[in-house]
This record gives structure tokens, C-alpha cells and sequence, in this order.
């Protein structure tokens, strides 16, 4: 699995198309925020969206869309004239649906994705707030393509209908963000650990075999680069050292597993390559700040029976 990937799935990323909006050109609606990413895309006509704790409204064309990588409030216009209703004073939409707010002439679809938020930052460090996309530019066929055999299912509304929406709007945000990395202005770390060549080989690498007692030399082999030369470069792309970057890795798996699994904290220890129960619970109390019993009980997750 590559980096990207291997991100995804510590992540538990999974999307869902959620419903549709028609508005006449009278309209305004205020929106709560979303813990995870939110997905917006003009299908029809035009829209106007501003941030709740922002003044500047940015308008939407047939085509454009964005994604909310963060938590955030915000409203929705085709007229900023008029004060926004609050969503939740209206009925909510079924999965799939298109509710009606007073006419066909702009269309806009809503979709998310989940994620474990735990371990957010791996993803989203580096990122805007809001992604904008454009499906109508010469760079982004592939997005294009997604969004047509996704309205064609969706119209289709044959049996599986509901489950291929969800792995097409899967694959549309995961398309969004690898534009997003690659255009962001802003020198982004997450967009050169993703696309180094060398230090994607690292990444597999460390991704693939978290319990191996990497060293220094070892992972510099695999990139191909002097150890100096490799420390440099890794340290500039993910801001952390190689051997860090490796512990960091190995909590996150242990935090995952700690939160969603009936696995023992030895289990977990040694599985993750730590000889020493004692070690491996020091190396986690200075990434979390709690010991991992102590973190298994506050974060466990319900329906599942410790063992520990």
C-alpha cells in the first residue's frame, strides 16, 4: 500500500453521498459544522457560501465545488440579501434525497467523509480550511469523470445504487484532496511526504513494518541517500526525524488499536516491536500523556469487552 493509503486506512476514512439541495434564487440557509471532511458541489445554477466567523461570500458556478477539510460553520445562498433560516429548523433529508427549498433552478449535492479524528493531523496538517475544485478545468478529468458516473448512478437508482454513490463519493474526495496537496500555495508538508519519491519508499517502508527495529542506516539504504543527506531531507518533508516519525507511527497504531480492539496492551507492545511492556508504555505516555490502560479506558469504544 503506498503512504497515502496506508494514512487513509490508520484513518478508518470512509465517505457517503449524503443528499441533494434545489433552491430557487431567493434562498439562504445557515449550516452547522461537520467532524470530519464536507463535500459541496454545484450541479446546477449557482450558489453563494461564506464561512459563519467570515464576512466575504464566495460564489459557486455549475461545475465548482469545495470541500470543508475542518470543523466549521457556514451558510449557503442564492441570495446574500436575505437573513439565512437555520437548518435545523427544517426536516432533515433522507440519504439520497433532494430536498426542495422553494424551486429547481440551482442544485447543489452534499456529501462527507469520516475519519478518526484522533489522528487527523496525519491528513490534514497543512491544508486550507476550505478546498475549492473545479471540475470544468483542463487539469481535472479524472475529477470529471467521477462526478459524471456518479450522477449517473444516482439517476440510474438501480439495486447497489446507494453503495456505489458511496465508493464513487470515496474516490471524489480522495481526488480532491491529492489536487488540493498538489496546488496548495503554501508549501505543505504533507504534499512533499506524499509525493518525494525517496521518502515515499521510507514511509512504505516504516508503514509496512512498524514492529522491524529500523535503523538509521537501513532507512537511508532504502531511500537511496547518504545518512546525512537522508536525515536532511526526511526531517525537511515530514518535520520529524526517521526514528521519531517511526515512534510517532507506532502510537498511532497503538492508539487505534488501544480505542478499537480487544487486543492486550502486551499484545499491542510486542506487535509493534517493543521487547519491553515498560518501554513501549513510556513512548506512548509522551505522545498521549496517559499510559495505555489508562488511555483504553477513557477512549474505549462502546460494544466492544476488554480483555486487559
Amino acid at each position: 500500500m503506498d503512504p497515502f493509503s496506508d494514512v487513509l486506512n490508520l484513518l478508518s476514512a470512509r465517505s457517503y453521498a449524503t443528499a441533494g439541495l434545489s433552491a430557487g434564487n431567493h434562498w439562504a440557509m445557515s449550516f452547522p459544522g461537520y467532524n470530519g471532511l464536507k463535500f459541496i458541489f454545484i450541479k446546477k445554477g449557482m450558489f453563494w457560501f461564506r464561512l459563519e466567523a467570515e464576512p466575504e461570500w464566495t460564489q459557486l458556478s455549475e461545475g465548482q465545488g469545495l470541500v470543508l477539510t475542518r470543523y466549521a460553520r457556514f451558510l449557503m445562498a442564492t441570495d446574500v440579501n436575505i437573513p439565512p433560516a437555520e437548518s435545523s429548523e427544517k426536516k432533515r433529508p433522507r440519504v439520497n434525497e433532494t430536498v426542495n427549498y422553494g424551486g429547481d433552478e440551482n442544485l447543489l449535492l452534499a456529501g462527507k467523509m469520516e475519519i478518526d479524528l484522533t489522528s487527523s493531523d496525519i491528513l490534514l496538517n497543512g491544508l486550507p480550511l476550505v478546498l475549492h475544485f473545479n471540475t470544468q478545468t483542463d487539469d481535472s478529468s479524472a475529477l470529471c469523470t467521477l462526478m459524471s458516473l456518479f450522477f449517473r448512478e444516482k439517476v440510474a437508482n438501480k439495486p447497489g445504487s446507494v453503495q456505489a454513490c458511496d465508493y464513487l463519493m470515496h474516490l471524489i474526495m480522495i481526488e480532491v484532496l491529492r489536487s488540493g496537496y498538489e496546488k496548495s500555495s503554501e508549501g505543505c508538508v504533507v504534499i512533499d511526504k506524499f509525493s518525494d519519491a525517496r521518502i515515499n519508499k521510507v514511509l512504505s517502508a516504516i508503514h509496512q513494518e512498524p514492529e522491524n527495529n529500523w535503523s538509521l542506516l537501513e532507512l537511508a539504504t532504502i531511500s537511496g541517500m547518504s545518512r546525512a543527506g537522508f536525515s536532511k531531507k526526511f526531517r525537511e518533508v515530514t518535520g520529524l526525524t526517521p526514528l521519531l516519525y517511526l515512534t510517532n507511527w507506532r502510537m498511532r497504531l497503538a492508539s487505534k488499536s488501544l480505542r478499537y480492539t480487544r487486543e492486550s496492551v502486551k499484545l499491542i507492545c510486542f506487535k509493534l516491536g517493543y521487547s519491553s511492556e515498560s518501554t513501549f508504555s513510556s513512548a506512548f505516555k509522551r505522545v498521549y500523556g496517559v499510559a495505555p490502560r489508562i488511555y483504553r479506558d477513557q477512549h474505549f469504544q462502546a460494544g466492544l469487552k476488554k480483555d486487559d
